[in-house]
């Protein structure tokens, strides 16, 4: 008889405890849902529209051995590009040396089979390469957080460079990883946002404890100025920007005074980068850099 007690008592417990650790990963359920739904509609992808290499359309994969391997020697080193972007000018921050265009780190220029790759992954619906993009993507983070000078002045306690590529869980210390928000036309033409998707690839590279915060939002004032902006002047780029994100209040009052890092696909210009550092800074925030997946050549700004 007490036997049974203790056993059903343990039972009880043993449910408890599962109860209460469901409750306590929400995030994780919904991940693991996220996750679900993908592979379903990759499934069903594959049968619909046969799969073929987003860079040299090699049949029956999603990125061959071959391009997987130049798009990671084209992500390998990550590189400065904020003098690439004539609209970061306007956009500065005030250091030791004066005042200076806004760090943007780039996982590569936008070219051959990085530029290839992105297309797939934001206009043909390749969700798939979320993954290797992802991977670029962490490298450029490990990178501008451990910049030589960067962090030291107001963020602490960083881990190691080794350890953060090696050890997944929470990194102490970083900034507020903010994304650059998308446009409801877009994401009608696409069904998605590439750059969540993005993000939450790049949240299980790392181990699902990243510091991302969708503070951003499209100003409704702005009306057709964000969407999208191919063969515009830097000037023409900023005059549609101005004005069209904002931080809404609610968030502006609790994350007062913390220190964000911007996060978006592809700087042309930078005129996007520019109006959303307005915007946090405005709303009681500060922008301590940006990381991008790719940055386009100057050549190219008047064609992207």
């Amino acid at each position: 008889m007490s036997g049974a007690i203790l056993a059903e008592n343990s039972g009880a417990e043993e449910a408890a405890k599962g109860s209460a650790q469901h409750r306590a990963e929400p995030r994780g359920r919904w991940q693991w849902l996220f996750d679900q739904l993908l592979q379903a509609a990759e499934a069903v992808a594959d049968l619909v529209f046969p799969r073929v290499c987003a860079s040299c359309e090699r049949p029956a994969v999603v990125l061959c051995s071959d391009c997987h391997r130049a798009l990671s020697r084209a992500t390998r080193f990550p590189v400065r590009a904020e003098m690439l972007a004539e609209s970061l000018s306007s956009a500065q921050i005030v250091s030791n040396a004066g005042a200076v265009p806004m760090t943007v780190l780039a996982a590569g220029m936008y070219r051959d089979h990085l530029a290839r790759v992105i297309l797939a992954f934001k206009n043909h619906s390749a969700l798939p390469l979320a993954k290797p993009l992802a991977q670029a993507l962490w490298r450029t983070l490990v990178e501008i957080a451990h910049s030589e000078g960067f962090f030291e002045q107001g963020v602490s306690g960083l881990p190691s460079r080794s350890m953060m590529q090696r050890k997944p869980g929470r990194q102490p210390g970083l900034p507020l990883l903010v994304p650059v928000p998308g446009t409801g036309t877009a994401y009608r033409r696409r069904g998605y946002h590439p750059l969540l998707v993005l993000l939450a690839a790049l949240q299980r590279q790392a181990g699902t404890k990243l510091p991302v915060r969708k503070l951003l939002r499209r100003s409704w004032r702005a009306g057709f100025r964000g969407s999208a902006q191919p063969g515009l002047s830097a000037r023409q780029r900023r005059r549609r920007l101005a004005g069209s994100m904002l931080v809404p209040a609610r968030l502006s009052r609790r994350r007062a005074g913390s220190q964000c890092l911007l996060v978006d696909d592809v700087m042309t210009t930078g005129a996007t980068l520019a109006e959303a550092k307005r915007a946090l800074e405005q709303a009681g925030l500060s922008v301590v850099a940006a990381i991008v997946l790719a940055a386009v050549p100057k050549y190219q700004q008047t064609i992207e």
